[in-house]
């Protein structure tokens, strides 16, 4: 390489850090501007009083997409976040969760050879390449994990698995009751879903790898454990955070039944 590439290509990735950064977030943010219909959508614990927030012009947008009754599907949001809002009103849910990702995101590494590698490509007579690249989303950088980091994004996997998962568990019981619209609504959710194969919250913004069979698992689980008992029962994965399920319980309900019996 030239040695004015070079010396670009190190000046570079000095300063692209918080351009990529800033590129991240604002996916997130756009994603989360244009499709949550609640807060609680990203089912992770907020800070500060437990007030319920809705976002009415997408909850306007989707009644009218998918024609659902407005009062039925309003019921319906305002269900599922009151059920997250029970979970995460624990005051233990929110540091527990704080921690998990703190202690996956201080050991990360990040690969940035690829990304070094465009850089050295790029036409230092072309200054639209580099604009174009991040518009492209295609230079950023992903986390490389180790074992060790897996098993720690294992935990905060499982975490949201649970939470999300108990939340449709409860949507569906209540709801399935008090809605004639019920199946409707259920349908149109799971469909609108699919657009995403997993959760772009933590995807882009952390490198955390949230699909959708995860939160279907978190359902299955839950459906499973009160299958077996009781809904008191399952509703004792959140008295402390030791009592939440791990992954491997997750899979298989009954280790979990065992260990908390």
């Amino acid at each position: 390489m030239p040695p004015e590439a070079a010396q670009f290509a190190g000046a570079m990735m000095g300063q692209v850090a918080p351009l990529l950064v800033g590129i991240q977030v604002g996916l997130v943010l756009g994603y989360l501007g244009q499709r949550v219909l609640g807060q609680y959508d990203v089912a992770i614990p907020h800070a500060g009083p437990g007030t319920v927030r809705f976002v009415v012009p997408n909850i306007a947008r989707f009644e009218r997409e998918w024609s659902i009754p407005p009062i039925e599907f309003r019921a319906w949001v305002a269900l599922h976040e009151v059920t997250h809002r029970f979970q995460f009103a624990r005051p233990w849910t929110r540091s527990h969760f704080v921690d998990l990702v703190r202690d996956f995101v201080s050991t990360l590494e990040f690969d940035v050879s690829e990304f070094r590698e465009r850089i050295e490509r790029l036409d230092l007579q072309n200054p639209d390449e580099l604009q174009q690249m991040f518009q492209s989303g295609e230079g950023l950088i992903g986390p490389v994990l180790d074992d060790e980091q897996r098993l720690k994004l294992a935990r905060i996997q499982a975490f949201m698995a649970a939470a999300e998962g108990h939340g449709e568990h409860v949507s569906e019981r209540v709801g399935s009751r008090m809605l004639t619209a019920h199946a409707q609504i259920e349908e149109a959710v799971r469909r609108h879903r699919e657009a995403e194969p997993g959760d772009p919250v933590f995807e882009r913004l952390l490198g955390i790898e949230m699909k959708r069979e995860q939160y279907r698992l978190g359902r299955t689980f839950c459906d499973r454990v009160v299958e077996l008992t009781d809904e008191p029962t399952l509703s004792r994965m959140w008295e402390s955070a030791e009592a939440l399920p791990s992954m491997p319980e997750l899979e298989e309900p009954r280790l979990w039944l065992a260990r908390i019996a």
